[in-house]
């Protein structure tokens, strides 16, 4: 009898533990660890109700990496998903403990914050520096995958979390178009190096 209880006890222990493990992946993507689609748009019904709650300023910056389907398409998709855990880890580490960061799919994310009294541009100066530097994806190899950061808060949109989304990602394709236009003037320049 005894070892029978054993036995009953570990595998209620296992099945607690792939549950868990279940649950963790519903809500965080694979390749990144990150916040997936799913567990940020509830983070942002709850930032949000608080913030309307609170009448604090909610902010989402919603990030693209520009050249991300060139590294894909040059180096593969070992050196593509290289760039999106570099590119996570990064967001994750400039941005504050409290800001929720995920990973919506591709190469977007998200950013969600409140503003400090310096506002939204140092987070996002910080952020734009530190996705515009070199990641190694082969041995010696380096490949450039600057952002187009996308900007919006309550203050201008209010706290509905289509809207504020859709604000991000309508200034986040002007800053994308802004990038581009700039490259051709430049004469283009490759996103990778040796």
């Amino acid at each position: 009898i005894t070892g029978g209880l054993q036995g009953v006890a570990s595998d209620v222990t296992e099945l607690r533990r792939l549950q868990r493990e279940l649950a963790e992946q519903a809500l965080h993507d694979p390749l990144t660890g990150l916040a997936n689609r799913r567990l940020v748009d509830e983070l942002l019904a709850v930032a949000l109700a608080r913030a309307d709650r609170l009448g604090i300023v909610l902010a989402v910056a919603f990030v693209d990496l520009d050249e991300f389907k060139s590294v894909n398409d040059t180096y593969g998709h070992a050196a593509g998903d290289a760039v999106l855990r570099e590119a996570s880890s990064r967001l994750q580490q400039n941005s504050r403990r409290a800001d929720v960061v995920g990973r919506l799919g591709g190469d977007e994310f998200i950013v969600v914050f409140e503003p400090d009294e310096a506002g939204s541009r140092s987070l996002l100066d910080r952020l734009d520096h530190v996705l515009s530097q070199p990641i190694e994806v082969q041995p010696g190899v380096f490949v450039t995958c600057p952002a187009s950061i996308g900007y919006a808060d309550t203050r201008r949109v209010g706290c509905d979390a289509t809207e504020l989304l859709a604000a991000a990602d309508a200034d986040m394709y002007a800053v994308k178009r802004a990038h581009h236009a700039h490259r051709i003037a430049r004469g283009g320049q490759p996103a990778t190096s040796a």
